[in-house]
């Protein structure tokens, strides 16, 4: 006697995939999660890269009396410079933005200030993309919140690690094109309503 192969019926296979849309309507949402979180610690990751060469070569130019203010191309600009150049480069990234925070170089050159001060990154912002939220670095962790309740007084002081800090600031990175960067950063803010007291 020949056996008859028999095929799977209409009704089956339409069981089948309904339970195959059943878990991939429950796997992709988590899965899409998780691909979110790794962006997130990948930007975090290439930010403390940037933050790791920008100290590097901060220390470098601490060493060999470099003076900052010489650096910049422009007030609180350093992008683009062969100083921004170099630590982009050491840190492998090219971000839409940057930007690090140090000792108030009128301050240090005053004397009102270690000079050490000048040298050392105590804020930084990293923005990978446009279309990314920013992250900041406020001397002791990284956030996706803006760490202060405002821009600083008009002279920049602001709380770092428990101490008030006058601050200068150096944009490393910037490809929006745009002449006023604050502005644009702080639009940027706005529009993902992460810090609206700003």
């Amino acid at each position: 006697m020949q056996k008859k192969n028999k095929g799977f019926t209409l009704v089956e296979l339409i069981v089948v995939l309904v339970i195959l849309a059943i878990l991939a309507a429950i796997l992709v949402p988590a899965l899409l999660g998780y691909l979110d979180i790794a962006k997130d610690r990948q930007n975090i990751i290439n930010a403390k890269n940037i933050l790791t060469a920008t100290q590097t070569k901060l220390t470098d130019a601490y060493a060999a009396e470099t003076d900052l203010s010489k650096i910049q191309k422009k007030e609180e600009d350093w992008s683009g410079t062969d100083f921004a150049k170099e630590i982009l480069e050491t840190a492998d990234d090219d971000p839409y933005m940057a930007l690090i925070g140090v000792g108030n170089l009128t301050d240090v050159q005053n004397g009102k200030l270690p000079k050490h001060d000048a040298y050392t990154v105590y804020f930084a912002m990293y923005w990978d993309k446009y279309e990314s939220a920013p992250i900041f670095f406020d001397g002791s962790k990284w956030s996706s919140e803006y760490p202060w309740k405002g821009d600083g007084d008009k002279n920049n002081y602001f709380m770092v690690n428990g101490e008030m800090k006058h601050m200068s600031f150096f944009f490393i990175a910037d490809k929006s094109g745009k002449s006023n960067k604050w502005e644009h950063l702080k639009a940027r803010l706005k529009e993902s309503d992460r810090n609206k007291y700003w």
